[in-house]
């Protein structure tokens, strides 16, 4: 089985959009604190990808036609991309798409794809 990242990572899809980065940062950590203080692994400012760029994508096989979620993740340094920087960019692109019901982040499982960026499954959960 490939290997999950942030699959410990928690938080809830579709909730609310933010304009500050360090108040969903505070968020996120506050909802894993609650969730698990010593079971997760939420940590924000830990680079997972060591690369400028990744593609989040996510297909929704619950919708009345299958819908395609593609988010284009950025490093802000761009020799890596942290934890923070991927929830974050995830959580705020998604809102809509998320927006019918809970939906509980999972983790990111790559994907084998032809393309020079790397493509990840966002891994889901209700």
């Amino acid at each position: 089985m490939a290997d999950i990242l942030m699959g410990k990572v928690y938080w809830s899809l579709g909730n609310k959009k933010y304009d500050s980065y360090n108040e969903f940062v505070k968020d996120v950590t506050d909802y894993n604190n609650n969730i698990s203080s010593k079971g997760h692994e939420w940590n924000p400012e830990k680079i997972i990808i060591n690369g400028p760029e990744i593609i989040a994508s996510y297909e929704a096989l619950w919708k009345d036609e299958d819908d395609v979620l593609e988010i284009m993740i950025d490093a802000e340094n761009k020799s890596g991309i942290s934890m923070g920087e991927i929830l974050f960019k995830i959580n705020n692109q998604s809102i809509e798409f998320f927006s019918e019901a809970s939906f509980f982040f999972e983790g990111l499982r790559k994907i084998n794809n032809d393309s020079q960026i790397p493509m990840y499954e966002i891994l889901i959960g209700t």
